[in-house]
């Protein structure tokens, strides 16, 4: 997407844009959230894998985090895959999700493997973010005998996982996060619960409505 001559940068893109590459700079491998629907206008596909690729480009410094759904986890990924699969980290739900859109030489962190501990912090966390599916944590997700509350409860667990990260592992929590959002209604849905996972943890975030501006200059080529 090429700069209209003559176009100037908005002072809120100038904002954003600067907000985000502090959240990165002075830190040795930061880590980006890379996140959004599984439903997305077909336009916008290029949009996920251009900034993806650009930012990997552009900060080889940086480790790239996704959940691995259908829709804008694998658009952000293929982007990333592009420059680095070795920078891109997988936090899944459990094992072996979505293991034919993976790359092999990428890191993965499972629900599964992190401690009691870390897991009831977790839940804590999703308590707090989506308060009206407070009864989904209040007990491990195992322990959830309901199909479809037990399916929900360990997706949205992963979202918390992937803000976390898990240190005794070696995945570093999240430093900032790119979202692809539902348009009109940021909060809706597992990526609006990620996004209140953000603001809860003091995590800048940055949504589509953001981001698709940067493509037009902060870090066109």
């Amino acid at each position: 997407m090429k700069q209209a001559p003559g176009h100037k940068k908005s002072p809120h893109t100038e904002a954003s844009y600067s907000a985000f590459f502090r959240s990165i700079s002075g830190k040795t491998a930061p880590v980006v959230l890379l996140e959004g629907r599984r439903d997305l206008r077909e336009e916008d596909h290029r949009h996920l894998k251009k900034v993806a690729a650009l930012l990997a480009r552009k900060f080889p410094h940086v480790i790239f985090r996704t959940g691995n759904a259908r829709g804008s986890d694998t658009l952000f990924a293929e982007g990333v895959c592009q420059v680095d699969s070795r920078r891109l980290e997988y936090v899944l739900p459990f094992r072996g999700m979505g293991a034919e859109r993976a790359a092999a030489d990428s890191p993965t962190l499972c629900l599964e493997d992190v401690s009691d501990e870390l897991e009831g912090k977790m839940r804590r966390m999703c308590q707090q973010a989506s308060p009206l599916k407070r009864s989904l944590f209040q007990q491990p997700h195992w322990e959830i005998q309901e199909r479809y509350d037990h399916f929900s409860a360990k997706y949205l667990l992963r979202d918390a996982l992937k803000v976390t990260g898990d240190r005794l592992q070696g995945f570093a929590p999240a430093t900032c996060a790119i979202l692809y959002v539902e348009p009109g209604d940021p909060h809706a849905g597992g990526t609006g619960h990620t996004l209140r996972l953000c603001h809860l943890r003091g995590i800048p975030s940055f949504t589509q409505d953001e981001w698709f501006e940067w493509l037009k200059g902060p870090i066109s080529p």
